[in-house]
């Protein structure tokens, strides 16, 4: 469902690119099935382009980093620090990948 190009030479360094589908993006976004573009949209991307009018798009990748918030405010303990709060959002993706166990 969604296609990515890696190690692409860009100026000074390396990037990666990935390509999907507006449906599916959204659905991701929503529903975390994979979490596997939804957990990437966590942290820090570029939107080469998006089109404001799309707001089922635009609603969705806002609830995807309120839904990510949420969840990393559930797991953390009554006190933490900014960026104890920063590395929980961005683990959230890892959670379940056997890649990283």
């Amino acid at each position: 469902k969604i296609y990515f190009n890696t190690l692409i030479p860009f100026e000074d360094g390396l990037i990666k690119y990935g390509v999907i589908s507006t449906e599916d993006l959204v659905k991701d976004l929503l529903e975390w099935e994979t979490l596997y573009v939804a957990g990437r949209m966590h942290k820090p991307v570029n939107i080469l382009e998006l089109n404001n009018s799309n707001h089922g798009l635009c609603d969705a990748l806002k609830s995807n980093l309120d839904f990510a918030l949420r969840l990393a405010l559930l797991s953390l303990p009554d006190e933490f620090s900014e960026k104890s709060l920063y590395h929980r959002l961005a683990a959230i993706s890892y959670t379940g990948d056997l890649r990283m166990v």
